[in-house]
């Protein structure tokens, strides 16, 4: 069997604190929904399809973050730890606001998808 060495300076070494465990649940959806509704709000000067897609993306997503958080086998193996409640719920919102701009911007009359049509120069 090996010795191990240990110097009599050196500290002795820390439990393990409550902290240094991974929180039981995950925000961070929460945030990068934010990012992509303002993403998207941009996009939407440009074409009423950027925020449709923005929206059927999110809907993807909240649903794959609710199936994860119905399935009880799901942590450690697809993530590990489970996005929060409100963080799905703002998924949803997100993509339900993102919808309704797409809506709002078609309905104002948007041609084939495009609200600004690229000039000639010449």
């Amino acid at each position: 069997m090996p010795v191990r060495y240990v110097s009599r300076y050196a500290p002795p070494p820390l439990a393990a604190s409550p902290m240094a465990t991974l929180p039981a649940r995950s925000h961070a959806a929460a945030y990068a929904s934010v990012a992509v509704l303002l993403l998207g709000v941009w996009l939407s000067s440009y074409s009423f399809l950027f925020p449709a897609l923005l929206a059927v993306l999110l809907i993807g997503v909240g649903l794959s973050f609710l199936s994860t958080r119905v399935n009880p086998f799901s942590v450690g193996y697809y993530l590990n730890t489970k996005p929060s409640w409100t963080a799905i719920a703002a998924v949803f919102l997100t993509a339900l606001f993102l919808a309704s701009l797409a809506y709002a911007d078609w309905h104002s009359g948007g041609i084939a998808g495009l609200t600004h049509w690229p000039r000639r120069l010449g």
